[in-house]
């Protein structure tokens, strides 16, 4: 997509505009201006359109519950900030061919670059580094040097994974991580990625190209920036997931650390009720009927993950629940109403798509867990939090799970 800035053609929409190229099929909130992208401050309820030229725009509207529901999957990843900035799909086969010539152009003139002799491994570093892991090196190491002289070893053995090989030597000379930044020579290995898409490498070529003689430290390109398709998304996100997770548990493990040896063993029996709890939501009441799929399933986790982290961290924190005997009750009769709104949508009936691949018996199992889950507050509260009433914590989870059931419903 274009870069944001872009000055609004259509008036009163004040906000972010922003052009998708003719090889680009986005999914854009219905708070944009169709024909000029521009995002508006409009705070209507989002949808979205399925644009694969801003001159032939073809929408596809929340008209129905299906759509509803693939938007509501859409918006579980954007509610994960590493992922809302730069959730955009593309459809590579609407490139046009003017666009794959283009394409083939760079790239063939970038093919007939060599890379310094200076800068591939000797006979004596392959040696050494025979079976090692550049993405490893890279990303969890940050060892540049090793993990260049890896890549190349990858490259000579025909090795193309998602994180390795070429995928490195396009990051390390794009960044100039370990040696003089090379948009060149990046965009040599760019065009070495067999696995993209036409849509995919134009983005790259075009990020690559943004990037001649920019100094800014911070600016960091990644393999992840340009992604078109669902399974690449799918493979970020699960990069970006276990990076989310280590920290998590260090937070949670700092936590727990002061905890008396009684505590701990209560809380090891409440992260596992809430294993099993988000287990069945990322398998029931996630429509996985698209190839997005695994970057949806991975944001519902993610989210659901984040939010058990922060429960505990604000308890902690003397951030407790509360509740009355009435207020309790008014909880636990909205969340029945939405539980059986979110049954009724999800029933597939007339040539109703219903909510694509999530059912009623999935909901039910998932309410099954959340139950047991919900009740593993109640028993560590007990015990941690001797203050807290066993209705102050139903309500406080009925109500997170109420939340959850209405966005089911379409709410």
């Amino acid at each position: 997509m274009a870069d944001a800035g872009v000055p609004c053609r259509s008036p009163g929409c004040p906000g972010i505009c922003r052009t998708p190229t003719r090889a680009d099929a986005v999914l854009i909130p219905s708070g944009f201006d169709r024909s000029s992208g521009c995002k508006s401050t409009g705070a209507e309820r989002p949808r979205f359109f399925l644009r694969v030229d801003p001159a032939r725009p073809l929408s596809v509207r929340a008209s129905n519950r299906y759509t509803d529901a693939f938007a509501r999957s859409v918006m579980m990843v954007m509610r994960n900030r590493r992922w809302r900035d730069r959730f955009v799909l593309m459809v590579a086969a609407t490139a046009a061919p003017a666009v794959a010539q283009e394409i083939s152009a760079d790239c063939v003139m970038a093919g007939g670059l060599a890379a310094p002799q200076t800068h591939q491994p000797t006979q004596a570093r392959k040696a050494s580094l025979s079976g090692c892991d550049s993405q490893k090196l890279y990303y969890d190491d940050a060892d540049y040097e090793r993990a260049r002289l890896c890549a190349y070893i990858e490259r000579e053995e025909g090795n193309q994974a998602e994180f390795s090989s070429v995928a490195v030597l396009m990051m390390v000379y794009a960044n100039g991580h370990g040696v003089a930044r090379d948009v060149d020579l990046a965009k040599k290995f760019a065009c070495e990625i067999e696995a993209a898409a036409p849509a995919e490498t134009e983005g790259r070529l075009r990020h690559l190209e943004s990037m001649r003689g920019n100094t800014d430290p911070h600016e960091v390109f990644d393999v992840c920036d340009d992604i078109t398709s669902g399974y690449m998304m799918g493979e970020c996100a699960a990069r970006e997931a276990v990076k989310a997770s280590d920290k998590r548990k260090q937070r949670i493990d700092t936590l727990i650390a002061r905890w008396t040896a009684g505590h701990r063993k209560a809380f090891a029996a409440l992260q596992a009720a809430s294993t099993a709890f988000i287990d069945a939501v990322v398998e029931n009441e996630v429509d996985m009927s698209g190839t997005a799929r695994a970057v949806f399933a991975i944001g519902a986790r993610e989210s659901l993950e984040e939010a058990f982290a922060g429960n505990l961290e604000r308890f902690e924190d003397g951030q407790l629940p509360s509740a009355t005997p009435a207020s309790f009750k008014q909880a636990d009769a909205d969340l029945n109403a939405a539980y059986a709104r979110a049954m009724k949508a999800a029933k597939a009936d007339d040539g109703d798509l219903g909510l694509g691949s999530i059912r009623p018996e999935g909901i039910r199992e998932a309410e099954r867990r959340w139950i047991a889950y919900r009740d593993a507050w109640v028993a560590f509260g007990a015990l941690k939090y001797p203050g807290v009433a066993a209705d102050a914590w139903r309500q406080h989870f009925t109500r997170e799970r109420e939340v959850m059931l209405k966005e089911l419903a379409g709410e």
